[in-house]
């Protein structure tokens, strides 16, 4: 079958005639649709991995849950293909054609899929977008937790996270604060003070860094370290770079050149602060 699709691939990528494609091309998408019913997983992402840049759009536009019996799935590892090469805007777009069919069968797959699409919204930089869907997923997901179902509950605290970086790249911190300490709470629960309850503890003295108060940052940065230290836990390399940013931003003091500096690393601009 790889074979198979190998050479519909290269048939495709050495036509010359980019302006006027094969006649077949336009019956790409019913292949697809059909072969997708026979392969799936690693061959089916070994086949989009193959695919340019034009012809994953093609497919993106083509596939529909009429020529493929498994179009959200299809469609999911096309936005996870979209997102490796950094293609947010149309990974958003399949991951919300997959998030349709996934809702209508009521999959649950789709909770995942929804961080997935969170992520590439804030990737994009629309900031308000990532953080209304993490909200939404938050509160479907506590829903699934009071039902009893485990993996709501796990995935919960990361969805609290999630709203904190997208209220914090917003410039919410008020509601960036809050969502943190409630997935610190959750995590502390479900995990006790591991790495991710630490994380979050950093990630809240972002906040006061985003408020131009770097010293308090920088205190509460070394308190968490400090207590990561004592429990033999190892911080993340972020986690160390995040601390020493914050240590240097101090150092200016709370005036106008360190927060130029910060606003440097600020979300809106980088991801690089969130560990």
């Amino acid at each position: 079958m790889v074979f198979l699709l190998s050479a519909i691939t290269f048939t495709l990528v050495d036509s010359d005639k980019k302006d006027q494609k094969p006649s077949f091309y336009r019956y790409m998408p019913k292949w697809v649709g059909r072969l997708t019913d026979k392969i799936k997983g690693d061959e089916f992402r070994y086949y989009l991995s193959q695919q340019t840049d034009e012809e994953l759009n093609f497919l993106l536009k083509n596939i529909t849950s009429e020529n493929t019996s498994c179009y959200g799935d299809s469609m999911s590892e096309l936005g996870d293909e979209f997102y490796e090469r950094s293609m947010y805007k149309e990974a958003n777009e399949a991951y919300k054609n997959a998030e349709k069919e996934y809702r209508e069968c009521y999959s649950k797959k789709i909770i995942q899929l929804q961080f997935k699409i969170g992520g590439t919204a804030f990737q994009q930089g629309n900031y308000s977008e990532a953080a209304s869907y993490y909200v939404c997923l938050a509160c479907d997901l506590r829903l699934s937790s009071d039902q009893s179902d485990g993996e709501a509950e796990n995935k919960l605290p990361l969805a609290y996270e999630k709203c904190g970086h997208g209220l914090l790249a917003l410039g919410n911190y008020e509601e960036a604060d809050s969502h943190y300490l409630m997935a610190m709470a959750l995590y502390k629960e479900l995990h006790g003070e591991n790495i991710d309850w630490f994380r979050l503890r950093q990630n809240v003295s972002i906040i006061f860094a985003s408020n131009g108060k770097f010293d308090v940052a920088k205190a509460l940065s070394e308190d968490c370290l400090e207590m990561m230290k004592k429990k033999n836990i190892t911080p993340t390399q972020n986690m160390q770079d995040n601390h020493q940013l914050l240590v240097e931003l101090a150092e200016k003091g709370n005036g106008a050149d360190a927060q130029f500096c910060f606003e440097m690393y600020h979300p809106s601009q980088s991801q690089g602060l969130f560990t």
